[in-house]
């Protein structure tokens, strides 16, 4: 059994890790448990009255490993030659907090849709993810308020406007290798 100490509370619900979030996240809390219970890959037994997410995640069973109490997808063989890199499986409660921080905080500056992706698939994994990103970049009022008043102007809103977040050093912290 792999289950470590589990990591201080970065967002979320007041008091809870983000091990705990993990765990009890109802897309992704079935698979942290059975990742943290076990090495192997589950039967099919044992998968067949799970969620179609579970099945999909346990699909790719050796990309997922556990650090400190949490789970991680291992990203190999990435088409860029980048090297091989660790996301952190995102319970659906931070999304939004990460969305924000990727985004307009001091990893993101309000840049463009592909610069966000960029900073969210270095760091973290989830369901859909890359609609959860369109659609935020789409729906960013500072973003929306800086085209509208420079239309037509290619320059794109890098505006710092501080986000005051206890889980920016988490979100800036190195990930383990």
């Amino acid at each position: 059994m792999k289950k470590e100490k589990s990591q201080p509370s970065t967002s979320g619900s007041p008091g809870s890790s983000l091990a705990e979030r993990q765990l009890k996240d109802a897309e992704v809390g079935t698979f942290v448990s059975m990742r943290l219970a076990q090495d192997q890959l589950p039967g099919k037994e044992e998968l067949q009255s799970e969620s179609e997410l579970t099945k999909q995640l346990a699909s790719h069973w050796s990309q997922f490993e556990v650090h400190d109490g949490l789970v991680y997808r291992r990203c190999q063989d990435t088409p860029k030659g980048e090297e091989d890199y660790m996301q952190l499986l995102l319970p659906r409660t931070d999304v939004q907090d990460v969305l924000s921080q990727c985004h307009g905080g001091v990893m993101g500056g309000h840049f463009e849709e592909r610069k966000t992706m960029d900073q969210v698939r270095l760091r973290f994994y989830w369901n859909r993810w890359k609609e959860d990103v369109s659609r935020f970049c789409r729906q960013c009022r500072q973003c929306n308020w800086y085209h509208r008043e420079n239309f037509g102007s290619k320059v794109y809103c890098n505006q710092s406007f501080p986000v005051l977040l206890s889980n920016v050093g988490t979100l800036t912290s190195p990930v383990p290798t």
